[in-house]
């Protein structure tokens, strides 16, 4: 079985994220954690530019423009950082993100989820530590 352990760090909203975590490429986000939900992972099939990549500076702007604010206000995102094992593949990714999903399917009702799960892997094990979001409790 292989075991997978998952640092949470929670942020006010997606763009402290984003600014924070903009290179990352081996990690899952988690955006909203009771409604407009959203989780997603960089590094789990290419991914090897990073999140800024992924959401390009100029495509945040657009979202501020559209709700017409800074920042977004009251939704929270969260970052997960893989802590073990060492190397971490794009099939362990892909599993810690089919993970995250079902369990956030699982506690809220499925018009919060804005994502379709990633198929379930099995002989997988994982375990999150720190300010994880709410429904992986």
């Amino acid at each position: 079985m292989d075991m997978i352990e998952i640092k949470w760090i929670k942020y006010d909203n997606f763009f402290d994220l984003w600014r924070r975590h903009k290179d990352g490429c081996k990690l899952l986000y988690v955006i909203g954690d009771q409604h407009h939900c959203y989780i997603g992972s960089i590094g789990g099939s290419r991914g090897k530019k990073g999140l800024g990549n992924r959401y390009q500076w100029q495509y945040l702007d657009r979202a501020r423009s559209i709700f017409g604010q800074e920042e977004s206000a009251g939704q929270v995102a969260y970052v997960g950082l893989f802590q073990k094992p060492a190397e971490i593949s794009g099939h362990l990714i892909r599993a810690a993100e089919a993970f995250t999903q079902n369990c956030c399917r699982m506690k809220l009702q499925p018009q919060a989820c804005l994502f379709k799960c990633k198929k379930f892997v099995n002989n997988v094990d994982v375990s999150n530590v720190g300010d994880t979001p709410p429904f992986l409790n």
